[in-house]
């Protein structure tokens, strides 16, 4: 895909909101959505992504301690057989609210998830990608395009 292409694909790109979850998020097509089948609190909103990139983003419906949760989730990454890189495991955060992300390489795969966790309610990005190529700028595209709806901050 040419420079001019890639330009006028992402212009194209539209702001898809669910107030009923409380986000919004700009993507190339708008997603469909099902229950997660393996964890069923979570609906599974899948983005329609170009060149075999996968994208979902997960929205639970059940509440969690958040701090709990992620300092278990982040001390199971950096266990020593975890298989995560160490170097990939980050703190991050949205409008206040605490976050972690990291990345894991599979045998055809890199993979990365993203945890929001908002008012005890988890927003969990998924991707994957070519296992030898760097990660696609269309996921970190749609990823910071994430917000909040009326979300009150936990600073």
């Amino acid at each position: 895909m040419s420079f001019a292409t890639a330009q006028q694909s992402r212009s194209s790109w539209k702001e898809y909101v669910n107030q009923e979850e409380g986000f919004a998020v700009t993507v190339p097509e708008s997603p469909t959505h099902h229950p997660d089948a393996s964890t069923p609190e979570f609906m599974v909103y899948a983005i329609p992504m170009p060149n075999k990139i996968v994208l979902n983003l997960r929205v639970s419906n059940r509440k969690h301690d958040c701090g709990e949760f992620l300092d278990q989730l982040k001390h199971n990454l950096l266990a020593p057989n975890s298989g995560i890189d160490p170097a990939t495991v980050k703190t991050l955060s949205i409008d206040g609210n605490p976050g972690l992300e990291y990345q894991w390489i599979s045998p055809l795969h890199t993979n990365s998830d993203r945890y929001y966790c908002v008012e005890g309610k988890f927003y969990v990005f998924s991707a994957s990608w070519a296992k030898h190529e760097s990660q696609p700028a269309s996921i970190e595209q749609v990823e910071k395009s994430f917000r909040l709806l009326n979300a009150k901050s936990n600073q």
